[in-house]
């Protein structure tokens, strides 16, 4: 697989007819069937073969092609597809990690000692609190990894055409506790309101069905909260 940077903007049709090509037809159907429609939100989603262990009937003509039922009753996916998959996700990793540093390395050579506009700054006082907080940011007391991640990531996106943006590990993070603790609707009013800080629903919802974390109503799942406790160095009593 040789791509190049256009492969990145890629989205509908084209992007689907791209996804056949490198993985072939059922990895086609496995992605359309979460609505996943670009190479943006499928490196976002990461893992768009879970989706498929799912435990539903609907999913069972798509599982027969996939994968293989054992006598157990368990599924398991075809080698061949996992491997073609996650080959051509790491692919894309890569060719968007590149693309980025690029860019960065390409702002970082055309940029120079900045004089902006008093104009500017009254129409847009933020500029003049952002110059501040760059100078405090060395001393700050407080930890703004977080804060700096957000701003970068929006900033970024704000400077890019739409269907080329980008969210980092930590902003997919955030934007799904959003969505799970406020709900759709304070997420689309967080998201309209800040442009380029936040994924759409459908990215978000397809992220948190691709989760390992999955909940099931009425079932204690001691095993996966005591792995997500191990992760966090805390104590299940």
């Amino acid at each position: 697989m040789n791509f190049t940077e256009e492969v990145l903007s890629l989205n509908g049709e084209p992007f689907y007819n791209f996804v056949e090509r490198q993985c072939g037809n059922v990895a086609r159907k496995i992605v359309q069937i979460q609505d996943i429609s670009s190479v943006d939100s499928l490196l976002d989603i990461g893992d768009v073969l879970a989706f498929v262990q799912l435990d539903s009937e609907e999913l069972i003509p798509l599982k027969k092609k996939a994968g293989i039922f054992l006598n157990d009753g368990r599924f398991i996916l075809k080698k061949g597809l996992v491997y073609k998959v996650e080959k051509f996700l790491k692919i894309l990793r890569t060719l968007n990690q590149e693309y980025l540093t690029s860019l960065d390395h390409h702002n970082s050579n055309n940029s120079s000692d900045l004089i902006v506009p008093e104009y500017l700054l009254k129409k847009f006082p933020f500029i003049q609190t952002l110059i501040v907080y760059s100078k405090l940011i060395v001393d700050c007391k407080y930890d703004v990894t977080f804060v700096n991640i957000i701003l970068n990531n929006m900033i970024r996106n704000l400077i890019t055409e739409e269907k080329g943006f980008r969210y980092e590990t930590i902003v997919r993070q955030f934007a799904t506790s959003l969505y799970i603790l406020g709900g759709r609707t304070a997420y689309e009013f967080v998201r309209l309101n800040i442009p380029a800080l936040l994924p759409s629903v459908q990215i978000i919802q397809a992220y948190i069905a691709a989760s390992d974390n999955h909940l099931t109503d009425g079932l204690f799942n001691y095993d996966g909260i005591l792995k997500y406790f191990n992760m966090n160095q805390s104590t299940l009593g």
